[in-house]
């Protein structure tokens, strides 16, 4: 999760903001490791981030995706 450091308008005390997205994987180009197989991510939220809120590239068999509440997906269709 990336924290996100902002200011409120005549405070001189921090605001941490999360921004969170929803990011689906192979790590088998990366650490040698698997493909999420049978992974089923359900009832997250995230919106608002780029290039899209919930990102899946097509790996592994069995991956469910339900009740994600996001603007926008990668494939298009994840998100309700």
């Amino acid at each position: 999760m990336q924290r996100l450091r902002q200011r409120r308008r005549n405070s001189p005390q921090p605001v941490f903001v999360s921004r969170i997205w929803i990011v689906v994987l192979s790590a088998r180009p990366i650490t040698k490791g698997s493909n999420p197989n049978f992974d089923v991510i359900v009832r997250n939220t995230a919106f608002r981030n780029r290039p899209a809120d919930l990102r899946w590239d097509g790996t592994g068999i069995g991956v469910q995706f339900r009740g994600n509440h996001c603007g926008t997906s990668n494939p298009p269709g994840l998100c309700h």
